[in-house]
């Protein structure tokens, strides 16, 4: 039974924030997931050619356009700063709300506004259509909370929410992520982050040798095969794995030839 709200006993309002490009296939599946807990829905695109924009505006949502791109961390700032609710949601096009977190959230907003702590939620990703395993409680991240309190720093990229993890609370429920559709669209994706990454470490000084990104490298595979558990996902498993060492290869020789060329 999907989550609903009595709007008689609503006692906070939630903004759906959303940074997008290029998202026409996976965006109407997430602005379905929320629907029916959104009071609005907030679109920061960064210079989409496809049909984003219609689809975005076919549920509604608040579409605006910033392409001067200064990092995923900066572009979410921006993104809440169209925000009106009492709450914000940062989601990404390529998530969805499974029925016992939107329940979760609806029962949030029957309450009054927290705005001492912000709110966790469990993500688990997909990868080619099928779930992976993973060992322990999976990934937490930060996505719920009160829009005058709290906002993501400014990282370039794997930026977070600026509050203290101590103060938080888990929402039950899951954040499904549909990680990737193919191998091609993995590697896009990571390539992108990896520069991302390494441009920012660069930028703040950080250093490696190249001995020093291969053996990153290989521990990230032993970590998320071995230690992480995708050991149990079979052949799934060992691509997650396998790619997760590349994609730590890949950050760190573009961290290594960065420096090199700005020593040049």
């Amino acid at each position: 039974m999907t989550a609903s709200i009595n709007t008689a006993t609503k006692l906070a309002t939630l903004s759906v924030v959303m940074i997008v490009k290029d998202e026409a296939s996976r965006l109407d599946g997430c602005l379905q997931s929320v629907k029916t807990i959104a009071d609005e829905i907030v679109i920061l695109d960064a210079g989409s050619t496809d049909q984003t924009q219609q689809v975005a505006e076919s549920h509604g949502a608040r579409f605006y356009s910033n392409t001067d791109w200064q990092g995923f961390g900066r572009q979410r700032q921006i993104a809440q700063s169209y925000a009106t609710c009492d709450y914000v949601l940062m989601m990404d096009a390529d998530e969805r709300l499974d029925e016992t977190l939107t329940q979760s959230i609806a029962n949030l907003l029957r309450q009054p506004v927290v705005r001492d702590h912000a709110f966790a939620v469990r993500r688990r990703n997909v990868y080619f259509g099928q779930f992976a395993y993973k060992l322990g409680r999976g990934e937490r991240l930060h996505r719920l909370y009160a829009r005058d309190t709290f906002e993501f720093h400014n990282q370039s990229v794997h930026e977070s929410l600026n509050c203290d993890p101590s103060r938080s609370k888990v929402l039950k429920g899951t954040l499904i992520h549909h990680i990737c559709e193919s191998l091609y669209h993995l590697k896009r994706k990571q390539l992108r982050y990896a520069l991302d990454w390494a441009q920012m470490k660069s930028q703040s000084g950080k250093r490696v040798s190249l001995l020093g990104a291969h053996a990153r490298a290989t521990f990230a595979f032993f970590r998320e095969y071995i230690l992480h558990g995708s050991i149990f996902s079979g052949s799934l498993g060992f691509i997650i794995a396998f790619e997760t060492g590349i994609y730590t290869l890949n950050k760190y020789m573009l961290l290594w030839e960065i420096n090199r060329d700005r020593r040049t």
